[in-house]
């Protein structure tokens, strides 16, 4: 059986991580990347916003199409962890009666004097404020800051790809421990 799934993102890093984790758990299928709004804004800061971005996201993909399997949402953003930012990205993997299964990238601690402009508004998102020291373009598109700030060892799509796996461990094992 070939499965439709949709991924709420057209960004190719987010796209490609999905695929990868996908590979572990089917055979055949289709990955339809989707462009939707992810309810809670370019930047979410706090966890309870990055989960509400990624939950919309996984829900809003049957909105442009309701016979896909599934819906894959994921969400990147910012979290204050004792005055320190940490940057990750949760998964919510929706199927078509609405149950939902989440997942989370590990995380990193991002430059406190880049995620600051971001907090007191300077820049809407992240990413504006990497390109700004950095000078890397569409950086969020490609390695993404952990990519920079790890030399390339760990790259945007790494997150994406963990997050995914993590959502889709909790899909297919919902019956071990019940």
């Amino acid at each position: 059986m070939r499965y439709s799934i949709g991924v709420g993102s057209i960004n190719p890093t987010k796209v490609s991580g999905v695929r990868r984790a996908l590979k572990l758990y089917f055979k055949d299928f289709d990955l339809v990347p989707v462009h939707v709004d992810n309810c809670v804004g370019p930047q979410p800061i706090g966890f309870e916003e990055v989960l509400l971005g990624a939950r919309c996201r996984a829900k809003n993909v049957f909105s442009s199409r309701r016979d896909f399997f599934l819906g894959v949402g994921l969400e990147a953003g910012i979290v204050d962890i004792g005055n320190r930012y940490f940057v990750l990205q949760v998964c919510c993997i929706r199927n078509s009666s609405g149950e939902e299964f989440f997942g989370m990238s590990s995380a990193f601690e991002a430059p406190k004097r880049v995620v600051d402009e971001v907090v007191l508004g300077m820049f809407s998102e992240l990413e504006e404020a990497v390109v700004k020291y950095s000078g890397i373009r569409d950086i969020g598109d490609r390695e993404g800051l952990i990519g920079l700030l790890s030399g390339g060892r760990v790259v945007r799509e790494d997150l994406s790809f963990q997050a995914t796996l993590m959502a889709l461990i909790n899909l297919f094992s919902r019956d071990i421990l019940d």
